[in-house]
Parts: C-alpha cells; structure tokens; sequence
C-alpha cells in the first residue's frame, strides 16, 4: 500500500482562487474555453492523490459545459456538468491495485468513485458512489 507523503498544503491567490503545487486550473475547466470550473474540494482531491502516489496525474475530463459533454458521449445528468467530477489516470502506472487504492482514498474522504479497469481510468464525484464499470 503506498502512503501518504504529505498533506495537501491550501494556498490562495489573491484572487482567493486555490493554488496547487502539481496543477493548474486550466487542468480542471472546460475544453472549450467556456471558464466553467471545478469544485475546490475535487481539485485538492487531485492533489492528494498526485501527493501520495508520487506520480504526474493527468487529468483526462474536468468541467463540461452541455456541448463538450454532448459531444463526449456524457449522460444528460453527468456530475461534470456542474463541476463537481473528473476523470483521472496516473501514465504508465494504472492497474487494478492502483484504481483500487484510488478509490479506497475517495471513499475514506467521502468522495465517489466509479472506477473503469478495462480503459484504465478513474472517475471522482460528488455525490459519493462507488461503482465499478467494465
């Protein structure tokens, strides 16, 4: 099982926008440009999982508006929708006992989780869930 090396250090801008050491918040918006964000909550999430694993996190789907989650094959009433998802994988380092400790993290920080073994991915939400899809 991997540990934990450190806490998620919560800075600000002076905007009072939340600044993470491994990401930006481009990372988490919308493909499109629209500006629609994501929940602050998640974004820290990400950095958790980057702090304990080690490893660079790509962030594969952040926010959607309707058109990019239309576009992507997204359910009308999809957590992306309202910034409250993102999907996730760590390159090169996926496999089940690594989706399994992914989601063991986002259930102990009551964050769902469907997790997707056959493409290798993550998925975390609110609200919480716990699902497993082929």
């Amino acid at each position: 099982m991997i540990r934990a090396r450190s806490m998620v250090d919560l800075k600000v801008d002076q905007d009072g926008k939340l600044l993470l050491k491994d990401f930006t918040n481009d990372e988490f918006t919308c493909e499109c440009g629209c500006g629609l964000g994501i929940c602050d909550r998640l974004k820290t999430f990400a950095q958790r999982l980057r702090d304990q694993f080690g490893w660079p996190l790509v962030i594969s789907s952040g926010v959607r508006c309707p058109t990019v989650n239309a576009a992507v094959g997204g359910v009308p009433d999809s957590c992306h929708l309202i910034g409250h998802a993102f999907d996730c994988y760590f390159p090169g380092q996926m496999n089940e006992a690594v989706i399994n400790q992914m989601a063991d993290d986002a259930i102990s920080q009551e964050i769902g989780v469907i997790r997707y073994p056959n493409q290798l991915f993550c998925h975390f939400q609110f609200p919480p869930r716990n699902q497993i899809i082929d």
